[in-house]
């Protein structure tokens, strides 16, 4: 992964599988990528029958999604060195980039027409803010690293060790992405979500330990830390959701500022009891 080349990259291309499929005139590579994909969404139909089913979603993209140049950008910035094929694709189903071993990068454009798109109409606020283009780079990044490393967590994992992971991961994908890049980008944080967690850092990580919830293996508590939501009611009322991954970021750019070492999103740092005390966090 080529994070923070020297020379300018080469724009990794999307390959347009989605308006291949639409137009009904399929390529070699198209045909490849449909197999691929085909595999990948469980769909042993022809090519038409499933530009048929996701003809709405189709139209969609066609009235939304313009021109690709600045995502091929980083694309080519970050992953240049992956021998990845970026394709296109409308997907019916709710994750937004997959990878296959074939050496595909699928992403889900219907994913990303932004927050007043009726396709999203019936979708709560804190997801439809995430419809926009500005996180396809930042979806696609994450998904290539979360793909080499899946999380390998013990059988009483806690909230620490997943947010050990998630650190890891959000720092990596941060670290391969432009320079200028913002943390609340990556985060999937307003500006204003993200001010509060840094303005409460603190705060946050003093009530993961004072309502015992970092040694929680409670798999509700840590979905409810994790996952995206409106709010995290288990720190405060006035808590962003995910406000918990702000400490995890932080928690993994600690570690490396204080060994010197890589945060990486792999068991030997999510599951290593020593990380938390290597790392000498400790916001206040």
């Amino acid at each position: 992964m080529a994070a923070g080349c020297s020379s300018e990259p080469e724009p990794m291309r999307i390959q347009r599988l989605d308006s291949a499929l639409a137009d009904g005139e399929m390529t070699a590579a198209d045909s490849a990528a449909f197999k691929a994909w085909s595999e990948i969404a469980a769909f042993s139909g022809s090519p038409a029958e499933y530009a048929g089913r996701t003809a709405p979603f189709e139209a969609l993209v066609i009235g939304s999604i313009g021109s690709l140049d600045s995502v091929e950008r980083v694309l080519g910035y970050a992953l240049d060195d992956d021998g990845l094929k970026a394709v296109g694709v409308v997907s019916p189903y709710s994750q937004s980039v997959v990878t296959h071993p074939d050496g595909y990068l699928f992403i889900a454009l219907n994913h990303y027409l932004g927050p007043e798109s009726a396709a999203y109409a019936g979708f709560p606020e804190y997801l439809r803010r995430q419809k926009i283009m500005e996180r396809m780079p930042v979806d696609a990044v994450m998904g290539v690293i979360a793909s080499k490393n899946e999380p390998q967590f013990r059988s009483d994992a806690t909230l620490l060790n997943h947010l050990l992971y998630r650190g890891a991961l959000l720092n990596q994908t941060l670290r391969a992405l432009p320079p200028k890049t913002a943390e609340a980008v990556v985060l999937g944080m307003t500006e204003q979500d993200y001010d509060w967690c840094a303005a409460n850092e603190a705060k946050i990580w003093k009530t993961l330990i004072e309502r015992k919830l970092l040694y929680s293996s409670d798999p509700e508590a840590i979905d409810r830390l994790t996952r995206p939501a409106p709010s995290s009611p288990l720190i405060a009322l006035d808590a962003p959701g995910q406000a918990a991954l702000y400490c995890a970021l932080k928690l993994a750019q600690a570690y490396e500022d204080a060994t010197g070492k890589e945060a990486l999103p792999e068991p030997d740092f999510y599951n290593n009891r020593q990380t938390l005390v290597k790392s000498s966090y400790a916001p206040n």
